[in-house]
């Protein structure tokens, strides 16, 4: 497997299912689409071990700040362990929003 192969890919249009273990903030560098230049920005990091219903070890790295909110509730305590999240993204780029879903796990 390569080694993008290890993080999740939210295509437009596509509905996900995701169970996440941990998470941790990463500052990291990109190449700005608009700009071209290099800036450093500060990424929350969804370690997921269930996608789709099957076992994975693999990482959601979430750069858009619509999904990063969609999210924030439920940091605190890693209240996320007791919930499956579906993600569906809606177009590409900057433009992207995103529709999440919360299911109680049990």
């Amino acid at each position: 497997m390569s080694i993008l192969g290890n993080y999740v890919r939210l295509e437009d249009g596509v509905r996900k299912r995701f169970h996440f273990r941990d998470h941790m903030f990463v500052d990291r560098e990109i190449r700005d689409p608009v700009l071209g230049r290099v800036k450093t920005v500060r990424t929350l990091t969804m370690f997921v071990d269930e996608e789709d219903g099957v076992k994975v070890d693999k990482v959601l790295s979430v750069v858009q700040e619509k999904l990063a909110a969609a999210l924030a509730s439920y940091l605190p305590g890693k209240r996320y362990v007791n919930f499956t999240f579906s993600i569906l993204r809606q177009g590409v780029g900057f433009r992207s929003e995103f529709v999440v879903g919360v299911e109680p796990r049990g």
